[in-house]
């Protein structure tokens, strides 16, 4: 048994949270009856399986055969209701957490199943699919520059460069038909029961409507509120438009309290009910309590800081070093790698101006790497709702995940700070190096300048660009793994390169000229 205190305060536990920030109001208790409804709808389901071995009693359809299977059995699943009466009957004889939990399963009804040859579904006959890494276009965006600022030297100011997992060639040899065309498939039809449900709460009072502030139940609640009340069967019947309602009622106890976080200037408000305090929502506190992270990270990603190195060095310690972060950075790249593999065919991105040859390549690039973006933070926002035990809203989580993945896209961002410090670096250096050789034309001091121009060009990508800073800041953090990825080092070290020799060929000449 536990009050309503005590739930709050196990829930902010889990972020590491002080609880004696929080003040509490007074507790106020109420009987209501709470309404679980239960909305089931049936639809076709086709899936397709590809078939590795056959037994030698198969039988295999055309392609056109099994186009006529799946659209005969699509009608008459669709037609047939003796098929849902049976499944919505025995959903009476269930408790209301059985349904809910029936609902989280995927719910197929009579399959039927046909095997046949036909046309690769990746590569449509073609033997090839678009690569994954460019979807097809044969360039990717520079990531140097992001396509900004009229391009960069490495993309020669176009602001993409040629792909280079395919190579500029578009395709890579299709891995689910092995290169020959064709796959032999089972397709599957079946009729599919979708469900929508709703908590609701009615008042036994009329004036304890007026009493209890505004209540929405979440629905990530659900689970925990179904399993400790007591829910009872109150109607079902078949709409008019072929849908089958489950109504469940349960009457217990709400228990509500107005809060207040020190630090954060507003008033939260939180409802429980049964004799366990099982929540009905969780406060947002968390939005509040890194609404400066989110600030800071939306300011790296896209605004004023987005070209400092050094603000960017700062946030990913900071990121590092918060646990919810930390963690999104771990399994970034798996996430990254999961996303790419599903993005190998042009249905990957639906928008309607794709196909249309007006747009520029520049724009069917960004469109895809904005269609990667968004898949990459919706799996992050999960995992950050989840690791926080839902006391971040849900969009603030997805801002806040589409924000750190534009901030680890731009760690490579270059401003045109860099490339003009590396071409007043480099010319120094020569000029240097050539003046003190030609004063001092001798073997030894050729190689001083050498050991000179190398310990000049860490400090450039250490302390200037802070390029090697920054990877090293990533590489002591344990999070991001593969840290060249993510930090554009290629450009120092080509720069480096150049320089170094450059001032060999200066010392080649002036030591042999002046001897």
């Amino acid at each position: 048994m536990r009050n309503i205190k005590e739930a709050l305060l196990s829930l902010l536990a889990t972020g590491r949270f002080d609880s004696s920030r929080v003040a509490f109001g007074p507790v106020n208790k109420k009987e209501i009856v709470l309404v679980f409804k239960s909305t089931w709808t049936f639809d076709v389901d086709s899936k397709d399986v590809v078939i590795r071995r056959l037994i030698e009693s198969d039988e295999l359809l055309s392609s056109e055969e099994l186009s006529a299977f799946a659209r005969d059995n699509t009608y008459s699943l669709l037609k047939d209701k003796r098929l849902k009466r049976p499944f919505c009957v025995d959903l009476e004889s269930k408790s209301a957490k059985e349904v809910f939990d029936i609902c989280n399963r995927i719910n197929r009804i009579a399959p039927r199943s046909a095997r046949g040859r036909c046309n690769c579904p990746d590569c449509h006959g073609s033997t090839k699919t678009n690569c994954p890494n460019c979807s097809g276009y044969g360039k990717i965006l520079c990531p140097s520059c992001q396509g900004r600022d009229n391009g960069c030297t490495r993309c020669r100011h176009t602001g993409y460069i040629v792909c280079p997992s395919c190579r500029g060639e578009r395709k890579l040899p299709c891995s689910k038909c092995k290169s020959t065309g064709s796959v032999i498939i089972e397709r599957q039809i079946s009729l599919l029961a979708n469900t929508h449900n709703v908590i609701e709460y009615e008042c036994i009072s009329k004036n304890d409507k007026v009493d209890i502030p505004e209540l929405h139940i979440d629905n990530f609640c659900f689970d925990s509120i179904l399993n400790n009340c007591d829910f009872k069967l109150a109607d079902a019947e078949f709409k008019q438009d072929n849908s089958f309602l489950l109504t469940y009622k349960a009457t217990t106890e709400i228990s509500y309290v107005k809060l207040s976080v020190h630090g954060i200037n507003n008033i939260f408000n939180f409802y429980t009910v049964g004799a366990n305090a099982i929540p009905l929502n969780i406060p947002p506190i968390f939005d509040y309590e890194y609404a400066l992270l989110k600030h800071d990270l939306t300011d790296a990603a896209v605004g004023k800081t987005m070209t400092l190195m050094s603000k960017k060095i700062e946030l990913f310690r900071d990121l590092a070093k918060n646990p919810f972060f930390n963690s999104l950075l771990t399994g970034y790249e798996a996430d990254y790698n999961g996303i790419t593999k599903r993005l190998i065919s042009d249905k990957a991105f639906s928008e309607p101006y794709m196909d249309k040859a007006n747009f520029t390549m520049r724009t069917k690039l960004e469109s895809m790497v904005a269609t990667r973006k968004d898949d990459l933070s919706d799996i992050l926002a999960n995992k950050l709702i989840s690791h926080t035990r839902h006391l971040v809203s849900d969009d603030f989580a997805k801002e806040s995940c589409l924000s750190l993945v534009e901030f680890i896209i731009h760690l490579k961002y270059r401003s045109r700070f860099s490339f003009r410090m590396w071409n007043l670096a480099t010319l120094t250096i020569w000029v240097v190096s050539f003046l003190y050789l030609f004063f001092s034309p001798h073997a030894f001091s050729a190689v001083i300048s050498i050991f000179i121009t190398v310990i000049c060009c860490v400090i450039m990508s250490y302390y200037v660009t802070q390029n090697l800073k920054l990877s090293e800041v990533i590489s002591s953090s344990r999070t991001l793994h593969e840290v060249s990825k993510f930090t554009d080092l290629n450009y120092d070290v080509i720069r480096s390169f150049i320089t170094l020799m450059g001032v060999i060929l200066i010392d080649i000449v002036l030591v042999w000229a002046m001897n």
